[in-house]
Order: structure tokens, then C-alpha cells, then sequence
């Protein structure tokens, strides 16, 4: 209910330009893989004009439990591969990327691990992992379906099909982790993939960091075996459709 000394107010919009500078953020989809190849990698990357957010963070701190060794700056960190295993538990906070990312990799550096996540995170559906677990033979335990997922076993190179109307988190995942394997595998995208700049994105970053996967067609990848990370100082990309908002403004 409204004061009785409530006074009403008009507020008068007038067309106008605008003017000034802004400075668009960094993309948060880069950094997240650029963190993960660079923690790949024994050797030390520089990965600059990054933006501490809170799924960044959750990315940062799952690949130290991973093995990496992070130093952190005002705007840039230092990664490198340390072999320096710590607790068996990734709090990935709300960030469905550092989750979907991570499980694989935790397969091919850990002998077991457990994923936890706050707020809608524990929603979020991981059926497409399930099914890789179940023909495995890698052991999992959840909370009905839901976080926190407790993993145990190894990944295995061989042939991946993956829906096309799922997220592409679980593509990116496996691009991750199955060039670290000695056996090469295969994915094949079943129907219309989602987010086709996202999986094109992963590829391109992957290949800074000397891990190539080569695109049959849209659908269809394979990846070498044995493949090694290698250091690449990463300037991280302005996220451009965060200007759009002020382009659009600009010309009503």
C-alpha cells in the first residue's frame, strides 16, 4: 500500500544520442575454456583481462582440485599443470559450465571425485553423462538424479553418440578430455546440434593450446589420441553481445 504522502512523479524521456565510452567485459565463455586448456598444460600461461566472477572462480578453484597450479593478479592468473592432486570434492557454486566441463576431465586426472553445486545447479539434467557412466562401468552415485554426483572410474576412448538437442557442455566435456587418452575416439552428433558456435568456440580455443579435433562435418568429430596441452599467453575477448544493448539503444 502506497504512503498517504505519496506524491505522484512524471519522468520525461527525450530522444537522444548517446555518448561516451564503455568497455565491454570479457567473454565469460572464453575464460572458462581458456582456464581449462591452460591448466592442461606443464608448462606457465598467462591468461589476462579476466573478470573474477563467481562461475569463473568455481572454474578456477575445480581445476586446482584437478591438479592445477593458479596464481591469481588484479586482472590476470598464472596456470600451469602441478600433479598436485588436492580433496576429492569440486563445488562448481551455480555454473553449469564448470560442472559439465569438469566431470569428464575428472575421469581422466582423478580416481574419484564428487561434484557439488548451489541453487538451480542441482537441477540442472546430466542424463547424458549417466549414460556414458552406465556403459563404462564407471560407478556414480547421486541424490535421485540430482547433485551431489559422486563419480568413481576411468574414461574411455571409443565412439560417442551425443543428441544434438542437448546442451553442447557435454560436446565440450568430452572435446576436453578424450585427446588425453591413448585411444582415439569418435563423436557423432545425432540430429541438429545445439549451439554451433559454442562447440566451434571450444575448438578454436583447444587449438591455441596445440590440441586439435578434426571436424569431419557437423555432426561427426574425431580425436587423436595422446594429445599434449601446450602453453598459450590468452588476452581473453571482450563479449560483443554485451554491446548489443547499447548499439540498439543508440539507434531508437
Amino acid at each position: 500500500m502506497l504512503s498517504k504522502n505519496y506524491k505522484k512523479k512524471s519522468l520525461l524521456i527525450k530522444p537522444s544520442l548517446l555518448k561516451g565510452k564503455i568497455t565491454i567485459p570479457p567473454s565469460k565463455s572464453i575464460s572458462h575454456r581458456a582456464i581449462i586448456c591452460a591448466s592442461l598444460s606443464m608448462e606457465e600461461s598467462k591468461i589476462s583481462n579476466i573478470v573474477f566472477s563467481d562461475d569463473i572462480r568455481a572454474t578456477i578453484e575445480g581445476m586446482k582440485t584437478l591438479g592445477a597450479d593458479i596464481k591469481e593478479a588484479d586482472d590476470f592468473i598464472l596456470v600451469k599443470r602441478s600433479n598436485k592432486i588436492l580433496n576429492n570434492a569440486i563445488d562448481c557454486n551455480e555454473s553449469g559450465s564448470t560442472l559439465r566441463f569438469l566431470i569428464p576431465l575428472s575421469l581422466v586426472l582423478k580416481d574419484e571425485c564428487t561434484f557439488k553445486g548451489n541453487g538451480r545447479l542441482n537441477e540442472r539434467p546430466l542424463d547424458i553423462y549417466y549414460e556414458i557412466f552406465r556403459k563404462s562401468n564407471i560407478d556414480y552415485e547421486t541424490n535421485a538424479g540430482k547433485l551431489p554426483l559422486k563419480i568413481r572410474g576411468r574414461l574411455k576412448g571409443g565412439f560417442y553418440k551425443i543428441p544434438g538437442n542437448v546442451s553442447s557442455q557435454f560436446i565440450t566435456g568430452l572435446f576436453f578430455s578424450l585427446p588425453l587418452l591413448d585411444v582415439g575416439s569418435e563423436i557423432k552428433i545425432i540430429g541438429e546440434p545445439e549451439s554451433k558456435n559454442y562447440i566451434k568456440l571450444t575448438l578454436d580455443v583447444m587449438k591455441r593450446y596445440n590440441v586439435n579435433i578434426e571436424k569431419i562435418d557437423e555432426n561427426n568429430y574425431y580425436i587423436k589420441v595422446a594429445q599434449k596441452y601446450k602453453a598459450f599467453d590468452y588476452s581473453i575477448e571482450g563479449d560483443f553481445s554485451q554491446a548489443a544493448f547499447f548499439l540498439a539503444a543508440n539507434v531508437l
